[in-house]
């Protein structure tokens, strides 16, 4: 489901001081560079000046193969034992520390748990950065793998709905009932089904038994359609004063309860920041799904990415902030 994954930490600003960080943090940057250092844009075909410092550190030569979570847990190896390095710059300078994690793919949806968000914040990571580049060519998904039933999402059908994002919550387990979730949340879910149910596959007909049952409610802010961040905001905002329901709902039941973060677009960048990770993990969320499916790659775009790739920090809807 994915061309290849990278990870990076970044610590990102006006401050940045790329000798005393190094000797800081006690590891060699994969790129660093001070705010104002010359370098040549391939794109403009001109020599800029940097808007901000950077000092960075990716894993990805070496485990370029690997899945975005395993991408997330090999910085979290690398970095583990230096809070007091980030606890030092934090004091000192004026910079953002945020972990990114790069997936290059046509659709699909990774997994991070709340312990290994806990392990980040815990590190002094500011923000976690979610970057989706599509594959060029568009997303072509066929009937065999376009509907996930972990999340219930139709890749085909948010593609061919077009650029969007939603937030949603997700409940699963074999003994939980959609109907008491749905009475005890006091909202009304977008689907569900209980363990058991009969379905039928789209290709072939053929007919299949649920192996989980699901409750899932989703939030698609009208005012904010492109940006993520904004609509996992409006969903805590609702889920805060609910947290005491899940314990509810968990008592004496093997049940997952999952936040998600659904986005279709050519390819672009949100960011969490450590705040509403903190009111996530507080409102007892066990994972949080990032979901993403490639619609109408523009090529020229994405040549702009490639061609930039090495100066690249932040994508947004095609225009590079380098």
């Amino acid at each position: 489901m994915y061309k290849n994954s990278e990870s990076s930490l970044s610590i990102y600003g006006n401050d940045v001081e790329p000798r005393e960080f190094t000797e800081i943090i006690g590891i060699l940057p994969t790129k660093a560079w001070k705010k104002g250092e010359a370098y040549y844009c391939k794109y403009n075909r001109r020599t800029l000046s940097r808007p901000n410092g950077l000092w960075q550190y990716s894993p990805a030569a070496q485990v370029s193969t690997f899945g975005p979570e395993d991408m997330a847990r090999e910085l979290l190896q690398v970095f583990g034992g230096k809070k007091n390095a980030f606890v030092k710059i934090h004091q000192a300078w004026n910079v953002e520390v945020s972990a990114w994690i790069a997936w290059t793919l046509t659709f699909g949806t990774y997994y991070l748990d709340r312990d290994l968000i806990r392990r980040m914040l815990e590190l002094g990571i500011d923000t976690m950065a979610h970057c989706f580049i599509g594959l060029s060519g568009g997303a072509k998904i066929s009937p065999r793998n376009r509907y996930d039933r972990r999340v219930g999402i139709d890749y085909e059908l948010e593609r061919q709905n077009g650029e969007h994002a939603s937030s949603f919550l997700c409940i699963s387990g074999n003994d939980i009932d959609p109907e008491e979730c749905t009475s005890s949340m006091g909202l009304t879910p977008s689907c569900t089904w209980k363990y058991g149910d009969e379905y039928y596959l789209r290709k072939g007909g053929k007919k299949l038994l649920r192996d989980s049952s699901l409750w899932k409610y989703e939030v698609s802010l009208d005012e904010f359609p492109y940006e993520p961040e904004k609509q996992v905001e409006s969903l805590v905002r609702i889920l805060w004063g609910k947290r005491h329901v899940f314990s509810q709902i968990r008592k004496g039941r093997d049940s997952k309860i999952m936040l998600g973060i659904k986005w279709v677009a050519p390819h672009g960048t949100y960011k969490l920041n450590r705040a509403l990770l903190r009111r996530i993990l507080d409102i007892g969320i066990d994972t949080i799904a990032y979901s993403y499916v490639c619609c109408e790659v523009n090529e020229d775009a994405m040549r702009e990415v490639e061609e930039n790739k090495e100066d690249c920090i932040l994508v947004r809807f095609g225009r590079l902030l380098v």
